[in-house]
């Protein structure tokens, strides 16, 4: 067996519920990362006022294999991303559908706090930040929030494209099967070439 190239570093996966429920292919990025040996510690975010469903958390982090003894330490839910962060991790991995979302990972990583919240910074640390889009996120405002996030040295993407539906719609792809790719390099500073991709043959 070759050498583990994740080997011991500590990613905090940031969820976004709404774009995670049940997605099998949460489950088989974060599988490949542990085979790598990443140690993977889950942040659920919810949607403003929201409320915790326990059911399908509890059934999302099985199929993460999460231990439980991870869980009373590392397991964190919450609706502001600046709760969620933890700057002892190596990098920082967020899978999201959410423009807002990003917008608020842009105002952490370029000002150490939210807009929406000034008086409660946020010491994000200089960790690399990989972004992993869900292909059901809002296309709207999308191309300048994601303009915006590429002039931050540290922001890293699993690679994503467009296509137009036969009902000339924007459809995101993504390359999910890419996950644990997009960290080692990430990791060393690297982006994982082309992050920018022809969207044949690719499954989202």
């Amino acid at each position: 067996m070759g050498r583990l190239r994740l080997n011991e570093k500590r990613i905090d996966l940031v969820l976004d519920i709404n774009a995670v429920e049940l997605n099998t292919y949460v489950q088989s990025g974060v599988r490949k990362m542990q085979q790598e040996g990443a140690l993977i510690f889950p942040r659920i975010l919810l949607p403003k006022n929201g409320e915790a469903d326990y059911r399908i958390i509890s059934k999302l982090l099985t199929l993460l294999n999460i231990k439980e003894e991870d869980l009373l330490t590392d397991f964190i839910i919450d609706h502001d991303f600046g709760d969620l962060y933890r700057n002892t991790a190596d990098l920082l991995f967020m899978v999201t559908g959410s423009v807002h979302l990003l917008e608020q990972l842009h105002d952490y990583l370029q000002h150490g706090h939210g807009y929406a919240y000034p008086a409660k910074p946020c010491n994000i640390g200089n960790s690399p930040v990989v972004i992993a889009l869900h292909p059901g996120i809002n296309t709207f405002n999308l191309p300048g929030t994601i303009s915006r996030l590429l002039k931050i040295p540290r922001v890293f993407w699993v690679p994503f494209g467009w296509e137009i539906t036969p009902t000339f719609k924007l459809h995101l792809c993504v390359r999910n099967d890419l996950w644990d790719e997009t960290c080692i390099l990430a990791l060393k500073g690297q982006q994982i070439q082309p992050f920018f991709i022809e969207v044949t043959g690719i499954t989202g």
